[in-house]
């Protein structure tokens, strides 16, 4: 199973979901998107602009992310040490895809403190070098104020 990390912005904002007191629903949440990510399943939706401004808040390029992961793969690739470089083939080469890749997924909870609906969006990346979901950013959570 892939690992959930939290980016700071990311860990902040998900304790608003332990305020509202279904954070429970939210982790739960996640956990499928790293199933999903395991085994190369996408069921990812969401707006391309509001998605490439989470990406520039959390210090990303859009111009990199517009020219694709493979892009973003090669500047990793050519950063990397020998033995790092060996296990990027060797995951691009078993999954058929980047070692890395930026997605977004949306849900919509009901029923948070029994009056509360929540169209909720979560930013990360798949780091399948490492076994890795990453979540940079959340929007739409209850009392974030969007």
């Amino acid at each position: 199973m892939y690992q959930i990390k939290l980016r700071s912005k990311a860990a902040s904002e998900i304790q608003l979901a332990k305020e509202y007191f279904f954070f429970d629903r939210v982790t739960h949440w996640l956990k499928q998107l790293a199933d999903e990510a395991e085994h190369g399943e996408s069921h990812m939706s969401g707006d391309l602009d509001e998605f490439l401004h989470a990406i520039n808040e959390v210090e990303r390029s859009a111009d990199d992310f517009r020219k694709g992961h493979w892009t973003e793969s090669f500047r990793r690739f050519r950063d990397a040490t020998v033995m790092d470089r060996i296990r990027m083939l060797l995951v691009s080469l078993r999954r058929r895809e980047p070692p890395w890749r930026m997605a977004v997924a949306v849900t919509w909870f009901t029923g948070i403190l029994d009056s509360l609906d929540a169209e909720v969006h979560v930013f990360y990346e798949i780091d399948h070098l490492n076994r890795l979901i990453i979540i940079n950013k959340f929007t739409g959570l209850p009392g974030q104020g969007h």
